[in-house]
């Protein structure tokens, strides 16, 4: 017979083994627990973080479903722009929606590597929230891709790289998905021109908005290469916002194009290469988008004659523009090569500004050809008026 020790061994292994059995099973438990919790986390709206005016945020969409939100401050009547950019160019489509405060969506849309809600009015003053997830565009995976995003957002005004340079440039980079802002200062009636210009010749179509000191658009054009904002009147003065990204003129890549790019101003009084000579010359250089300022004085009643001359041949097409010493507009020519200005009376006694650019006659590179150039320059006195006695 077995000892009585043997019997207590016995039970004592068979309970130790139905314990471990029921620890295990708790641990099984605690598994599936946690595992819904994750899952739980990462489909349902996570807290909202805001975005950044004239800047951007960035996330990912970690899992399949994920749906990630933010939030940003808004005033009626302002105009917004957001852009989801899936920047690694993942398989992620990025369905973006923006929510009113009442929880009705504002603005949808889904793309391909970006995502543009393009001048959104707000309708009241209020937090409004920003959704993002997979919009499966090419309807492969059932809304599971994943990727990290960029979300860019302006709300005028914003400057994100500062001041434009009157009668210079200033140079930056568009990312994918960027959206870029400057600002220049004006007063109401002054009339200014402004060019981007995509001057490694890359695929950016640059597309250039100018906001006024209220908020309002007051002109958009976008174009390849070379974006032309020509004779802009400015309604008020303030501070404006100029507002660059690429507009996928080509429609190839869905606003998610490239590349460095120069923007030229011009608001005269300007003067970038010096004076005039009087029955002489000066010679410059046109490069892609470029915009040439020079001065000259004159007395009200003097005349004035200007030819701007190519001088090899190239495709340059030069276009002058003439203005007042008050910024007026007062004379304009361009032709293939030689573009003239011809015995013209002025009214004003004060600072002339000419400006030259490319004024692409031939419709064939969107003002975006260069060349050398000459200015010649005549300024016949006017009768002197007599004095009182």
């Amino acid at each position: 017979m077995r000892s009585l020790l043997f019997y207590r061994y016995l039970y004592a292994t068979l309970e130790g083994k139905e314990t471990l059995r029921r620890f295990c099973s708790v641990c099984k438990l605690l598994q599936l627990l946690w595992a819904s919790i994750a899952i739980l986390a990462f489909t349902f709206p996570s807290s909202a973080d805001e975005l950044q005016n004239g800047g951007f945020v960035q996330g990912e969409i970690a899992v399949a479903q994920e749906v990630d939100t933010w939030t940003f401050e808004g005033s009626t009547g302002d105009i917004i722009t957001i852009q989801a950019s899936d920047y690694t160019f993942s398989s992620l489509s990025p369905w973006l929606k923006i929510l009113s405060p009442n929880g009705s969506v504002l603005a949808s849309g889904l793309d391909y590597t970006v995502t543009r809600l393009g001048n959104v009015e707000l309708p009241a003053n209020a937090t409004y929230t920003v959704v993002i997830q997979d919009g499966d565009v090419a309807n492969d995976n059932g809304l599971n891709d994943t990727g990290n995003y960029r979300l860019y957002f302006i709300n005028s005004p914003v400057s994100e790289h500062g001041e434009l340079i009157n009668g210079g440039y200033v140079e930056e980079t568009i990312e994918v998905g960027d959206i870029d802002t400057w600002h220049f200062e004006g007063e109401a009636g002054d009339i200014i021109t402004l060019h981007a210009a995509d001057y490694d010749a890359t695929r950016l179509a640059p597309y250039v908005q100018i906001f006024s000191p209220d908020g309002t658009q007051v002109t958009s054009v976008t174009n390849l290469t070379v974006t032309r904002l020509g004779n802009v009147e400015l309604p008020a003065s303030g501070t404006y916002t100029v507002v660059v990204q690429d507009g996928n003129v080509a429609n190839d890549r869905d606003f998610a194009d490239s590349g460095n790019y120069q923007l030229h101003f011009v608001n005269a009084p300007a003067n970038e290469h010096g004076r005039l000579i009087n029955n002489g010359y000066v010679e410059q250089i046109i490069t892609i988008g470029d915009l040439d300022s020079w001065q000259f004085f004159a007395n009200s009643g003097d005349t004035v004659f200007i030819e701007v001359a190519e001088t090899e041949t190239a495709s340059l097409a030069p276009y002058a523009t003439l203005y007042s010493p008050n910024g007026a507009l007062i004379g304009q020519a361009v032709n293939l090569s030689v573009a003239t200005i011809d015995s013209l009376t002025l009214l004003e006694t004060g600072e002339y500004t000419l400006v030259i650019q490319d004024g692409d006659v031939a419709n064939d590179q969107g003002s975006a050809d260069t060349g050398p150039y000459q200015i010649g320059f005549n300024l016949e006195p006017g009768e002197i008026e007599p004095v009182p006695p």
